[in-house]
């Protein structure tokens, strides 16, 4: 942020020309910090977005529910061919729904 810093005539720092805003020594500290936890921000919602994602993709794995009873979801891979929609039934028998 240095660099960008300069005098202008009126004896202010300028900081942040990209912005186009005039700032005093106290107030350049301040500009720092919403940059950054704006920054930190976006990065956080990317994180929840890809957790988000991550948890959706478990929740299709987990708990389907067919005629009242819960069956596991299973994911097999047979011949190295992966295949979803193998349920385990409560009664133990499998069923494939692909």
């Amino acid at each position: 942020m240095n660099g960008m810093t300069r005098h202008d005539s009126t004896g202010l720092k300028s900081v942040g020309m990209e912005y186009g805003i005039y700032v005093d020594s106290e107030v350049e500290v301040e500009v720092e910090v919403e940059v950054g936890v704006e920054m930190e921000m976006e990065m956080e919602m990317e994180m929840e977005m890809e957790m988000e994602m991550e948890m959706e993709m478990e929740m299709e794995m987990e708990i389907e529910i067919e005629n009242g009873k819960r069956k596991d979801v299973l994911v097999n891979e047979v011949k190295g061919k992966e295949r979803r929609g193998m349920i385990r039934a409560v009664s133990g028998e499998y069923i494939d729904f692909e």
